[in-house]
């Protein structure tokens, strides 16, 4: 109740929607003690979207874009990860640019599609916001909550929070200002962007992507 009821408060979008699915899945997996498969639960939340609204395959870009960087984490993440040995472990940094490459890598044919440029500077962008998300997402709340006793209490909270997000939308900004931060081209047509995917499925379908787990795996971590 408290997952739909989160979802309602912001609003619904695909995003959370999927996410949300996802999360109601995995919470039913613990309670009846069954491995829980990220990639099938992955396209449980698509096929249940879809079927209350056929039209978001064509019309929703949020849901198209969240679709394929979960698609990309799972499939890529992890054995991207493992090839870049070369990048430290330490603050998690490696695996931010791994998650960042991955998601990159499958939303940027429909991207180009869409709009026909793509940030170049995410990486760094990722590595400086990202590790504060969690962090600013508890102080938010906290402020939130605190605001239903304290009001004083809350505007405490609530400097803590102001910092957090002050700090990543400083960021963004200054990274999106530079001259060389987007890669723009001519708007790639669909069939270019049906060739990329037809692409990317030939090749993960004989890795240990998402394909094969959906199929035939039994267990899976998040």
């Amino acid at each position: 109740m408290g997952i739909i009821l989160f979802a309602i408060l912001v609003g619904g979008g695909a995003t959370v929607v999927r996410s949300s699915i996802m999360a109601i899945v995995a919470l039913f997996g613990e309670l009846a003690r069954k491995d829980y498969s990220v990639s099938r639960a992955l396209f449980i939340a698509a096929l249940l979207m879809i079927f209350i609204n056929p039209l978001i395959i064509l019309y929703d870009p949020s849901f198209q874009l969240s679709f394929l960087a979960t698609l990309g984490l799972v499939t890529l993440s992890s054995p991207l990860e493992k090839k870049l040995g070369f990048i430290t472990e330490k603050f998690g940094v490696r695996n931010l640019v791994a998650s960042t490459l991955a998601t990159q890598i499958f939303v940027s044919p429909l991207i180009f599609h869409m709009i026909g440029e793509l940030s170049i500077v995410s990486i760094f962008v990722n590595i400086l916001v990202l590790p504060f998300i969690p962090i600013t997402m508890l102080f938010v709340f906290i402020t939130g909550a605190l605001g239903f006793f304290t009001e004083i209490g809350s505007k405490i909270v609530a400097g803590i929070s102001y910092l957090l997000l002050s700090y990543e939308l400083i960021i963004v900004k200054y990274f999106a200002r530079l001259p060389f931060a987007v890669i723009r081209v001519q708007a790639f047509s669909f069939w270019i962007v049906l060739g990329f995917y037809t692409f990317y499925l030939a090749v993960f379908w004989k890795l240990p992507s998402i394909f094969s787990q959906f199929i035939f795996s039994k267990k899976s971590s998040m």
